[in-house]
């Protein structure tokens, strides 16, 4: 009888044997000559035995849940490792718009005002974004926008969880005022925030720690921060901002069709101080980027501007009834801003006179879904970290939307230039901002994650005038700035795609 055959299983025995036996169970072994002679390789290095402390891992595509550990759920892309202990959910944003403008004087406006009253193609928002989990209490979000002529963070924040209703959120993040502003870009049904929102607050996010918490369903929800008061940029001074909102929902806690209804109030108070604060305040602008008051005037060695300085106050009240196929928003905003005057390039030196700008804005929205439901989009007013629930989850959203939107804006705000702190003799008399606005438009949604906006807006300034005739009203026409005083209307039209995950 041959050996050659039998070579083999003997080695087999003497070295397979002992591991086959502690790691599954017995077996058995061929009879001699069924199978062809492998070749043994050598091994002068001899068996490798691991350490009793060393933790060896099979790969696997599932996590311990038996959920994978890469896909798409809950309407996000997400990674997470084996023991669910990390999960990163990337993400981006692209909104590419296309604007006109008609009405009296439009050609012909020149300089910055009139390029953005041109038909125009843009890339409004180009982010990328990077979300996570990590122990399931902390998360993150970073958002990088690449839409301008520079890069720079968008969001920039670390939450973390110790109850329901008490978080902690820090870094730069959406500023807790206001329901419109407290909603992701993605999910507002308007191309722009109401101007009444923007009048308030020129910047939607800033620098900051702020403390938040929800209760069961929702019923009541809370945000208060402190914040650099500086928007998007490190604090100038030493003074801050303190910021809050509040949202109750009195029929949360039942199953009833109106459980959604809420109201809520927001309030803001800070100062600006006088020999820190150079930046003149944002200039007003209508939906389609006109800027129809501007916190410069005069020319060459004369121009003034206008900058915060002093006390800053705001309160706004909200409402939402989210009925059916049918969802009103009604937002109340008033502000107090203490500003000073200033040569323009002596902004830390000199302050020719101290004032006001105060005034009331409100906005009202009205949305009704011809096709699909108010599920394809976030709540209103409710701007949170991404989380997901493994296994369990919402189902998917493959469903169409077309959403009817119309939207109702008031203005109506003082300008007060030497009624503060002033020489006797040096006040100067006060100028009203006043625009009334209309819009209306269609969304539709292809899911949750493409959509395509058809907007219209005409915007009403009362008594405008050519600026050099001193009117009444600071809001201008752009065909008041081309000298005619009986342009008293803007018409803007626009359209958007957007694609968002």
């Amino acid at each position: 009888m041959s050996l050659r055959p039998s070579l083999p299983l003997a080695l087999a025995v003497l070295f397979g044997a002992p591991r086959v036996a502690a790691e599954g169970p017995p077996v058995t072994l061929p009879e001699p000559g069924s199978i062809a002679p492998t070749p043994v390789q050598p091994d002068d290095r001899g068996p490798r035995r691991a350490p009793s402390d060393e933790v060896t891992y099979t790969p696997s595509i599932f996590a311990r849940d038996a959920f994978p550990l890469a896909g798409f759920h809950q309407e996000r892309f997400y990674l997470r490792d084996p023991e669910d202990r990390v999960r990163i959910f990337p993400g981006g944003l692209l909104q590419l718009d296309a604007r006109a403008s008609l009405g009296r004087g439009v050609a012909d406006v020149p300089g910055p005002r009139g390029e953005a009253l041109q038909p125009r193609l843009a890339v409004r928002r180009a982010r990328l974004d990077l979300g996570g989990q990590i122990h399931q209490a902390w998360s993150f979000y970073l958002s990088g926008e690449f839409a301008g002529s520079s890069p720079q963070v968008e969001y920039a924040l670390v939450d973390i969880e110790f109850h329901r209703l008490l978080r902690l959120s820090l870094g730069q993040q959406l500023l807790p005022f206001s329901q419109a502003n407290r909603t992701f870009e993605p999910y507002l049904p308007w191309m722009e925030r109401p101007l009444a929102v923007r009048f308030v607050l020129p910047d939607d996010k800033d620098l900051g720690a702020m403390v938040w918490g929800d209760s069961r369903r929702s019923v009541f929800s809370y945000e208060v921060g402190i914040f650099g008061g500086d928007g998007r940029r490190a604090n100038v001074d030493r003074a801050v901002d303190v910021v809050g909102r509040a949202v109750f929902r009195p029929l949360g806690a039942t199953p009833s069709i109106a459980q959604h209804i809420q109201i809520g109030g927001s309030v803001l108070y800070g100062t600006r101080q006088l020999d820190r604060v150079g930046t003149p305040l944002a200039p007003l602008t209508t939906e389609g980027g006109f800027a129809f008051w501007e916190a410069r005037r005069g020319q060459g060695s004369e121009e003034i501007s206008i900058l915060p300085s002093g006390r800053q106050f705001a309160f706004a009240g909200e409402v939402r009834i989210p009925v059916s196929q049918f969802d009103l928003r009604l937002e109340f905003l008033h502000t107090r801003r203490n500003t000073r005057e200033s040569l323009a390039g002596q902004e830390f030196s000199s302050s020719e006179r101290f004032g006001t700008l105060e005034g009331n804005a409100l906005y009202a929205h009205l949305g009704v879904w011809l096709l699909g439901s108010p599920a394809l989009l976030e709540p209103a007013g409710f701007f949170r970290p991404t989380r997901v629930r493994f296994p369990r989850g919402l189902r998917p959203l493959d469903e169409r939307g077309l959403l009817l939107t119309l939207r109702l804006e008031s203005l109506n705000a003082t300008y007060a230039p030497g009624n503060r702190l002033s020489a006797p003799g040096d006040d100067r008399p006060s100028r009203d901002i006043k625009v009334r606005g209309f819009g209306a438009g269609f969304n539709y949604y292809a899911g949750r994650h493409m959509a395509v906006l058809l907007h219209y807006n005409t915007s009403i300034f009362p008594n405008s005038s050519v600026p050099q005739l001193d009117p009444s009203n600071l809001a201008v026409a752009p065909g008041n700035l081309v000298g005619r005083s009986g342009a008293h209307q803007l018409h803007e039209v626009g359209l958007r795609t957007q694609v968002f995950f």
